[in-house]
Parts: C-alpha cells; sequence; structure tokens
C-alpha cells in the first residue's frame, strides 16, 4: 500500500511546489509565509497523511516536507529575484 502512497505523495509535493511558485511569481518574487497564504492555485494535501504538507521558510528558501511517512520527504524552493 505504501508503494501506491509514495507514488501520490511525490505528485501532490510537486503540485504544491508549483503552487508555491504561482504564489511567487503574482507577488514580486516572494514566498508565502505558510500555505494558506496561497490562493492562486490549490496546494494539494498530502494523500500519505491526509493533512497538510509541512511547510516554512529557512534561510530565506520554503521548504515543503513530509516527516510524518514512513519515508521523509522535502523539497527546498528558492526564487531567483
Amino acid at each position: 500500500m505504501w508503494s501506491f502512497a509514495r507514488t501520490d505523495r511525490q505528485l501532490a509535493a510537486l503540485a504544491a511546489v508549483e503552487a508555491i511558485r504561482c504564489y511567487a511569481a503574482a507577488h514580486r518574487s516572494a514566498l508565502p509565509r505558510q500555505l494558506a497564504d496561497v490562493t492562486e492555485t490549490p496546494v494539494p494535501q498530502n494523500p500519505a497523511t491526509g493533512k497538510a504538507f509541512e511547510y516554512r521558510i529557512e534561510n530565506g528558501a520554503g521548504v515543503l516536507a513530509d516527516s510524518q511517512s514512513p519515508e521523509t520527504l522535502a523539497y527546498t524552493i528558492s526564487i531567483a529575484k
């Protein structure tokens, strides 16, 4: 079952990264402070947990993560200004 959830989670995480990039494009390259700030494009839930992905700003970059699943996942999003 985890092999199916892993693929769905990966696709949802990439869609969330794209939503964050769309936000930055619409807000002068500024990253959102929280995922709830992203309204231009839907941010999918983590299908492996049924909850929102973890998101934080760290050293000027956004970090989208999932530390609750059997395998951790993390994407770092940097926007060139």
